[in-house]
C-alpha cells in the first residue's frame, strides 16, 4: 500500500491547533476543579490576631475569614487572640451576633466575669430565639449571676431558659434543668445557712424537682432542712410540728441511694437524737 505523503504545511498547524485544544480543555478541567474545591490551608491568609479594620472597608470574604479565625481561636483556647479578633468582628459586621456569644465566653475563660456577664447580656438583647447558642448563653449567666451573688438573677434567667428549651423542644433541656438544680440547691442552701426558712425550703424543693428523679445533694439539703427546722421547733416547744419535720426527714433519708447513705450518716444519728428526745414530749 502507497503511503501518503505528509504535506510539511498543513502538519505543523494541525499539531498546533492539537497542542491549542488540548490546554484550552485541561484549563476548562482545572477551572471547574479549583472552583468546587474546598479551601485548603494554603488559600487561607494568615491573619493576625492584633490585624485592625477600618469599619467598612472589609469585603464580604474578608468578614468570613476574620470570624473563621477568631472561633478557631476560641476553639483552640486561644482566648487572647480570640477576644482581639471578636472584638474586629463586632466592629466591622455588627450583624454577626453569636461574635457577642463567644466574646462573652472568651472573657470566662480568662476569668474575667464582669466583660463576660456584659457580653451574655449584649449577645441576648440581640439574638433571636432560632440561635443556636442564645440558651447556652442563658446557661452561662445563671453561673455568672449566683458567683456574684445576684442569686434572684441566677434564679429568673434559668427559669426563661428552661421555658424557652421547654416551647422549642431543645435538645438542651437536660442541660438547662440540672443547672437549675444547681442554682436552686445553692441559693436554698445559702438562705438556709442564714436562716431563711420558707424562702430555702421552695428553693430546695424546685432543685429537687428539676433533678427528674435523681438524688442530689439538693436532696440531702431539704432533708438538712426539714432537720434544722425541727430542731427549732422542738426548741420552741412546738413539739407536734417538730414531729412532723423529723417524719419528712425520716422518709427521704431511707429514699437516699445506698452510694449516698454514707453522706447523710450524721443526719441519720440527729433525727434519732430528736426522736429520742420528742417521746418524752407531749
Amino acid at each position: 500500500m502507497r503511503k501518503l505523503k505528509e504535506n510539511p504545511k498543513t502538519t505543523p498547524l494541525i499539531l498546533k491547533l492539537s497542542l491549542l485544544f488540548t490546554f484550552i480543555s485541561f484549563g476548562y478541567v482545572v477551572s471547574i476543579l479549583v472552583s468546587e474545591r474546598k479551601i485548603d490551608k494554603k488559600d487561607k491568609p494568615e491573619i493576625s490576631p492584633t490585624v485592625t479594620v477600618t469599619p467598612g472597608t472589609m469585603s464580604g470574604r474578608q468578614k468570613e475569614l476574620n470570624y473563621f479565625y477568631a472561633v478557631k481561636n476560641v476553639n483552640d483556647g486561644n482566648f487572647d487572640a480570640a477576644v482581639t479578633q471578636l472584638g474586629e468582628v463586632i466592629k466591622t459586621d455588627p450583624g454577626q451576633v453569636t461574635a457577642l456569644y463567644l466574646l462573652g465566653y472568651s472573657y470566662r475563660k480568662l476569668k474575667q466575669p464582669d466583660l463576660a456577664l456584659e457580653n451574655y447580656k449584649a449577645f441576648l438583647e440581640k439574638a433571636d430565639k432560632t440561635n443556636n447558642y442564645r440558651l447556652s448563653a442563658m446557661i452561662e449567666l445563671g453561673y455568672l449571676y449566683l458567683k456574684k451573688n445576684r442569686e434572684t438573677s441566677a434564679e429568673n434567667i434559668i427559669q426563661n431558659a428552661e421555658k424557652e428549651a421547654t416551647e422549642s423542644k431543645s435538645d438542651k433541656l437536660p442541660t438547662i434543668k440540672a443547672e437549675a438544680n444547681f442554682i436552686f440547691n445553692e441559693t436554698g442552701h445559702k438562705l438556709m445557712d442564714e436562716k431563711k426558712f420558707s424562702e430555702a425550703k421552695w428553693r430546695l424543693e424546685k432543685a429537687v424537682q428539676e433533678s427528674n428523679g435523681s438524688y442530689t445533694w439538693a436532696n440531702i439539703n431539704l432533708t438538712r432542712l426539714n432537720v434544722r427546722t425541727a430542731e427549732e421547733k422542738f426548741s420552741n416547744s412546738d413539739f407536734d410540728s417538730a414531729r412532723t419535720d423529723l417524719k419528712t426527714a425520716r422518709s427521704m433519708l431511707e429514699n437516699a441511694p445506698t452510694d449516698w447513705k454514707s453522706k447523710v450518716d450524721y443526719l441519720i444519728d440527729r433525727v434519732n437524737y430528736l426522736e429520742e428526745k420528742l417521746k418524752s414530749k407531749k
